[in-house]
């Protein structure tokens, strides 16, 4: 009866050493994916200060006008790209 017990022992062994050698590699992937995208920023050009951003004009932010346009207003395009 004890050879049963040692088998089912081994088994669950091998499951959890299993379980453990996959989490080692999904692990081990994350840094490796971690290092590398900090690799990859480090190639980038600099982000903008806060100076260097864009600011609102003067007269606060600009809104969308909407109108109707007679169709002979419209430019037509050709497939040369000149209109």
């Amino acid at each position: 009866m004890a050879t049963y017990e040692v088998l089912a022992a081994s088994h669950n062994t091998l499951d959890v050493g299993a379980f453990f050698l996959g989490g080692l590699l999904i692990a081990g992937a994350l840094v490796w994916a971690i290092h590398f995208g900090m690799k990859v920023r480090d190639q980038e050009s600099p982000r903008p200060l806060p100076e260097e951003q864009p600011h609102l004009p003067a007269g606060g932010a600009v809104h969308e006008m909407r109108e109707m346009r007679e169709p002979d207003e419209m430019p037509i395009a050709t497939k040369e790209g000149s209109g």
